[in-house]
């Protein structure tokens, strides 16, 4: 097992709820207009780690996932529905039957939500999810 195990499940459960990926992580500003709706990016943002045993590690990545919302005519009701969106993510991404299928990542944790409007486009929302996970890496 490795780290990039866990970027994977989280892709594999927010391509699950509909989302796609926005594969440029690192240039959010650039999302074209017929994928902005729905759209995600998913940063690594460090990870630490403990020995286990013998032959694993205990590690804890760090990930900040950006979903991106049209905030359309009434960006009240659109903060509203990103708040709605935001718990059914989380949901989804801390859900025991949902980890305990991958057989890679152990405990998934939300650490923090922000709702924002992207900076160049106050017609959109940015929900970001800060989210933590365990994974056993083998060392031999």
């Amino acid at each position: 097992m490795s780290l990039s195990d866990s970027k994977i499940y989280f892709r594999t459960r927010m391509t699950a709820l509909g989302y796609k990926e926005w594969s440029d992580g690192f240039n959010t500003d650039n999302i074209p207009s017929t994928l902005f709706n729905k759209a995600f990016a998913l940063d690594f943002t460090g990870a630490t780690g403990s020995p286990h045993d013998n032959i694993s590690i205990k590690s804890e990545p760090s990930f900040m996932l950006r979903v991106f919302l049209k905030g359309y005519r009434d960006p009240k009701t659109k903060l509203d529905d990103a708040l709605f969106q935001s718990d059914v993510i989380i949901r989804d991404l801390v859900s025991a039957p949902q980890r305990l299928a991958d057989t890679t990542v152990w405990n998934v944790n939300y650490d923090s939500l922000d709702l924002r409007p992207l900076e160049t486009n106050d017609n959109a929302i940015i929900i970001e999810i800060g989210l933590r996970c365990q994974v056993m890496m083998d060392t031999i």
